[in-house]
């Protein structure tokens, strides 16, 4: 497809690069719907859902903004850009359709740095059960892992793996206090 405001879609490529707002604006205009179609037919029978296909059409919009060297492997003697782009959004589809099903639960050991917080004097396993319960999936295998003396190792956690906890200490501490004043 030939574009009005740049003679070629190399050219209308490397403006992307440079983030020029007229292309970014031509894009709107003539790639994005292809773009968005290229999204449902990739989706299948969840294609059907609107707000499934704008949100992953909106997701692919955002990852090109932020990294528009994605489109440097364009090659016009391959073919267009809109099927350029098509392969783009059917190989970012199935990345977030799979993605879930990708993702390990890393076994990590018991920190030595950290100190059992007074908030678990005094439980349970019932009760530290039902304080789990309200934590996210993901957080809970983090909490049983930071509960678990068999697997204590001398290494120190990250400032984000601090932060996970001190967090989830919070939640499961107010959740304590409503429990108690009820």
């Amino acid at each position: 497809m030939a574009t009005t405001a740049y003679a070629t879609e190399l050219e209308l490529v490397r403006a992307f690069a440079l983030r020029e707002q007229n292309a970014w604006d031509m894009f709107g205009k003539e790639y994005d719907a292809g773009m968005v179609d290229a999204v449902r037919r990739a989706l299948g029978c969840c294609g059907t859902r609107e707000e499934e296909v704008d949100r992953i059409a909106q997701l692919l919009r955002w990852r090109l903004l932020r990294r528009p060297q994605m489109l440097s492997r364009f090659d016009p003697q391959r073919g267009t850009l809109a099927a350029f782009l098509a392969g783009i959004a059917r190989r970012w589809v199935r990345y977030q359709l799979r993605k879930p099903q990708r993702r390990k639960v890393r076994q990590r050991a018991l920190r030595a740095d950290v100190v059992q917080p007074p908030v678990w004097d005094g439980l349970d396993n019932i009760q530290l059960k039902e304080c789990a319960a309200i934590l996210s999936p993901r957080d809970r295998v983090f909490f049983w892992f930071m509960l678990d003396p068999q697997s204590n190792e001398n290494c120190r956690l990250t400032p984000c793996e601090r932060q996970r906890w001190h967090r989830m200490r919070v939640q499961i501490r107010s959740h304590l206090a409503r429990q108690r004043a009820d």
